[in-house]
Formats: structure tokens, C-alpha cells, sequence
């Protein structure tokens, strides 16, 4: 057995999996538009409480990118890839499946009995993408699930010497730990706040005439808007 699938079967597979949206999907081509400007910078921020639908929207927007442009590395995290080490065996993982083998290196550097500082192996990475013709981009889904701070320090790193091949997209309820005012100030980040995943009345108008083939007046769906304050959950539970 190579050593990616040594590795591959200590992980959980279905980590990587773009989840598939369930029930009914507003179409919301605002969002898809905003994130389709998200790949002309290094790090997209999408942040909001829980219920704004941060990954329902994620995954239907990967669904809905060209073939392979770009190489889509999916991770979603919980409270146990709180050690730097597995962490980042994730995310290289999830690259790896990309590209076989074109990661195995740094993989191997994480594995072995002697561990690399991982700025190190983080400049590999660097270094490796910049050879590269293809582009990723890096999903991170629930980020904040991550308390450690190794992590975010060397998530840092990483973004802040990112090259046009790759792309990071974090997906959390709470702000992380980067360095968040720089990135913002030098225009290295789009941001995708609970403000811009409300629903808006068309959005809320279109959801009840898919779920239950009603449309509504526009006095009620200004009601609604005001119930739900454009919630996707508050939606769903009153379709319910």
C-alpha cells in the first residue's frame, strides 16, 4: 500500500465530500455572481451565524463552476482536527485527491517521526504551487471549530504568501483568528456577511412558489421578512 493510502485510511473519507444540498434551493445569482469575484483574491471570508445557509450556498456554487477550473479541495472540519498536524494532513489531503500524488511529499514530511516546523512544509507547499499550471481552490467549511492557535497562525502564513494557484474560502459562524484588517485593507479578501445571505423578498417570494406552488402578496412577504429577518432556517421552518 502507497503511503496516500496509508494515510487516507486513518481520515474520514466523507470529510471531503461536497455536501449535496437537500430539500428546496432558492436560486440566489446575486450570491453565485459575488462568489464568482471571490477567485480574484486569495482568501474568501463567508461569515454568519448558524442557519444562513454558508454551506447550502457554497456547495451549489461549486456544483455550478466549470469542469475542473478550478481543482475544488473540500474539508469539513470538527472540534478534533484541532491539532496542527491533522489539520493540515486534511487540507494537503484534500489537494492530493486533486492531483494524485502531487502533494505525497509534503504529506510525507507531516507523517514522519521527526515532523518539520510547519511553516516549513507550508513553504513547500508554496513553492510546489507556484510550478503549477492548475488552480485550487480550498474549502474550509466550519472553521470555526478551530481553537488552536498553531492553526490559525500558520493559516496565516499561508495566506499572506499565497500564489495566484490557490484560492482559500472559510466558511464560519465566528471571525477567525487572521489577520483579518490587513488582508481587508490591502484588498486581499472578499468578505460574505449575514447582511448578504438574508434572503431578499424576491428570494423569499421564489422559495414559497418552489416549496409549496403558492404565491404569496407582496404584503406578506414583507411579513415574512420581518418574522424570519431573511433567516434561510426561519424560512424553512415556516414553510414547515
Amino acid at each position: 500500500m502507497n503511503v496516500p493510502m496509508v494515510i487516507y485510511s486513518q481520515l474520514l473519507a466523507t470529510k471531503f465530500f461536497v455536501p449535496v444540498p437537500s430539500g428546496t434551493l432558492i436560486s440566489r445569482p446575486r450570491l453565485t455572481a459575488l462568489l464568482d469575484e471571490s477567485l480574484k483574491y486569495p482568501l474568501t471570508l463567508i461569515s454568519a451565524p448558524a442557519g444562513f445557509g454558508k454551506t447550502m450556498l457554497l456547495s451549489a456554487w461549486v456544483q455550478s463552476l466549470p469542469a475542473n477550473h478550478p481543482l475544488v479541495a473540500w474539508v469539513s472540519l470538527d472540534e478534533e482536527d484541532n491539532g496542527p498536524q491533522l489539520f493540515w494532513t486534511y487540507a494537503l489531503s484534500a489537494l492530493d485527491q486533486q492531483q494524485p500524488e502531487r502533494f505525497t511529499p509534503l504529506l510525507k514530511y507531516l507523517q514522519s517521526p521527526q515532523t518539520p516546523p510547519l511553516t516549513h512544509v507550508l513553504t513547500l507547499l508554496i513553492n510546489l504551487l507556484v510550478e503549477s499550471t492548475d488552480h485550487f481552490m480550498l474549502i474550509l467549511d466550519d472553521y470555526h471549530v478551530i481553537t488552536e492557535q498553531q492553526i490559525h497562525t500558520t493559516l496565516s502564513y499561508l495566506v499572506e504568501h499565497l500564489p495566484s494557484q490557490l484560492h482559500i474560502v472559510l466558511a464560519t459562524r465566528t471571525d477567525p483568528l487572521l489577520p483579518l484588517s490587513q488582508l481587508r485593507a490591502c484588498g486581499q479578501m472578499l468578505e460574505v456577511r449575514t447582511d448578504q445571505l438574508r434572503c431578499t423578498a424576491e428570494e423569499i417570494s421564489a422559495f414559497f412558489k418552489q416549496r409549496k406552488g403558492i404565491q404569496f402578496p407582496d404584503k406578506t412577504i414583507q411579513n415574512v421578512m420581518a418574522r424570519t429577518e431573511g433567516w434561510l432556517v426561519g424560512l424553512q421552518l415556516l414553510a414547515l
